[in-house]
């Protein structure tokens, strides 16, 4: 990858909290240093918290309108003028190089108090950020901090915390180097670090490494490849409060979670390249599991969040890892996914099951994950059918890891919890051959043309011979829910169709996957490469982004600009595409083959 345009994505190295961003999250047209770490989202008079330091290029006492220019490995800060590049000399510092102009740090918030260790070293405590910034001079220039009393806070007047700008001179002709470390505590920063050109050489190496492990796509794609296997890349924090396991966020723009299913299909995109990272976004939010069973939503350094869950897909995951991964690279994983995984499993039947009849339930929109799709429009709680689904999906896994772990007394009442879990799907939720929600009362729940009460699809070939034409007829050409530019999350003819109504119509990159993974499963080869064919199209349109979802009318991106499952769920698909035509070609190729050789021997 040798660019990438920096108001999709910020610039940042797998691993640090923190990255350099366009103000306004990509819509402005000064860089920002900021982080993604959410215990410091607070306001702080006009400006977040998580806004470090805006950077100027300053000539004769005038701001320079620069451009910039990102590369995996490198940011540049360009005008005729000046300019300067940052790289990262590790996850928490930044070396700058500046040459022509002078850098002038300015604060976005009000920070603490400073400290000008020397002339060539300055200590800056930012209060709203909770951390220490730490400046120093890696070659010769002049380093100076001054107050910015516009913003203040604070009672008397020696008490009062303000804003600094930090200004960084060359000395003639000669470039300068700024080393800057953003610290969780006050430390000592004194350790020498590599020089510029160095760093920006280790740092070329560490991605093209992670780059030769891309998946393998036709060329149509490549561009878009590039930018998605960049982002999953890009996106990776360090273990962090809260964050215990190193984690693929789902964006730097604002998205600074993780969610346990969102996890699930990064771990499918960063399987094969990397095993134990897969596995980490699998197993990192039972590191909170509580003793019921329970594991958290939302998490971040600060927090973990138990307000809502998500649908339970862990299994399914699971299972595609033990198929696709050598056995060594699951074995270290087995038990402790199989001692969590079961507790997270019967927390279903114990916590959600009020009226235990077997079909548990969502109590909110945002427990589906289709935070404001219809089917909760008329009651909450709600019994979907895609729930059972996942959960006779759970099952199954947990029998194969009991299977694996040597415990057949387990794995097969695991199997016969699936059976039976299947058996309530489709006896209690199904009517006219098409899959229902019911109420907490158990009454069906009025038509909805939400396409989650298609996600069953994902069951593949267990699903009976009856409730296949229906759902396959919603999911083709001509159905209610595949446009040009994929599947929608609404049907389109459907009243309550919004081209931007989030889960109420976009294409989103969590269904599309399901339903081509159950296609898959039903043998349903040309439908489910029609469907990833339409969604890779629509993703590669502006290769640069991978939006958090699509209008399936315009093909348009919409709401986040660098979302992590689209950038999973478009590599899943764009390599398999890729996979079947290597196929087909060889095909093509040994039929071209025999029949010479018939022409040649005359049989």
């Amino acid at each position: 990858m040798k660019s990438f345009d920096l108001r999709f994505t910020p610039f940042a190295c797998a691993g640090s909290p923190n990255h350099l961003g366009l103000e306004n999250f990509g819509e402005g047209r000064r860089v920002v240093y900021e982080t993604t770490r959410r215990s410091v989202w607070l306001k702080a008079m006009g400006g977040w918290g998580s806004h470090f330091f805006r950077l100027q290029l300053i000539r004769r006492g005038q701001e320079l309108d620069y451009h910039t220019q990102a590369t995996p490995s490198r940011l540049d800060l360009l005008h005729d003028d000046g300019a300067a590049a940052v790289v990262f000399a590790d996850p928490h510092t930044l070396m700058l190089k500046i040459s022509g102009a002078a850098m002038r740090l300015e604060s976005c918030h009000v920070m603490g108090w400073q400290s000008q260790l020397n002339d060539r070293a300055l200590v800056i405590y930012d209060h709203a950020g909770a951390c220490t910034h730490h400046f120093r001079l890696e070659s010769a220039g002049r380093l100076t901090c001054q107050p910015d009393l516009s913003m203040t806070k604070g009672g008397k007047q020696g008490a009062r915390q303000c804003g600094y700008a930090v200004t960084v001179e060359p000395e003639g002709d000669k470039p300068v180097i700024l080393a800057l470390r953003t610290a969780l505590h006050e430390e000592r920063f004194e350790e020498p670090l590599a020089d510029f050109h160095e760093l920006w050489r280790s740092c070329q190496r560490e991605y093209a490494d992670w780059q030769q492990r891309r998946p393998i796509v036709e060329p149509r794609y490549e561009a878009a490849a590039d930018f998605a296997w960049h982002m999953l890349w890009n996106q990776r924090i360090d273990p962090v409060g809260h964050i215990t396991r190193p984690a693929i966020l789902m964006s730097r723009h604002w998205m600074h979670c993780v969610w346990p299913w969102d996890a699930c299909f990064s771990a499918l995109a960063v399987a094969a390249a990397d095993p134990q990272l897969a596995w980490n976004q699998v197993l990192m939010h039972f590191d909170h599991q509580l003793p019921n069973g329970q594991i958290p939503d939302a998490i971040h350094d600060g927090h973990a969040s138990y307000g809502w869950v998500k649908p339970p897909i862990q299994g399914w995951t699971i299972s595609h890892l033990l198929r696709e991964l050598p056995a060594d690279a699951n074995a270290p994983y087995l038990r402790e996914a199989y001692d969590k995984l079961s507790r997270w499993t019967q927390w279903w039947y114990d916590c959600r099951d009020f009226d235990r009849d077997g079909a548990c339930h969502y109590m909110h929109g945002n427990d589906s994950g289709w935070d404001n799709a219809t089917i909760f429009d008329v009651a909450q709680p709600v019994e979907a059918p895609d729930l059972s689904a996942h959960l006779v999906l759970q099952c199954e896994a947990l029998a194969d890891l009991a299977r694996r772990l040597n415990r057949p007394a387990e794995a097969m009442a695991w199997d016969a919890k699936a059976m039976r879990q299947r058996q309530i799907l489709f006896a209690h939720q199904v009517e006219n051959d098409r899959f229902i929600a019911r109420d907490q009362s158990d009454q069906p729940i009025a038509a909805t043309d939400s396409l989650l009460l298609r996600i069953p699809i994902i069951l593949g070939h267990r699903l009976p011979m009856a409730l296949r034409p229906p759902l396959l007829s919603d999911l083709r050409e001509g159905g209610r829910f595949l446009t040009t530019h994929g599947l929608a999350t609404e049907a389109i003819d459907s009243a309550e169709y919004q081209p931007d109504g989030y889960w109420r119509g976009p294409m989103w990159a969590p269904p599309v996957y399901m339903a081509f993974d159950g296609l898959l499963d039903l043998g349903e080869f040309e439908l489910a490469g029609d469907i990833a064919r339409r969604f890779c199209r629509t993703c590669a349109a502006e290769p640069t982004a991978m939006f958090e979802n699509y209008d399936v009318t315009s093909g348009r991106g919409l709401r986040c600009k660098a979302y992590s499952w689209t950038a999973a769920v478009f590599l899943r698909l764009a390599s398999w595409l890729a996979q079947q035509r290597d196929v087909s070609t060889l095909t093509i190729q040994t039929t071209v083959n025999h029949h010479q050789h018939a022409i040649r021997t005359g049989h």
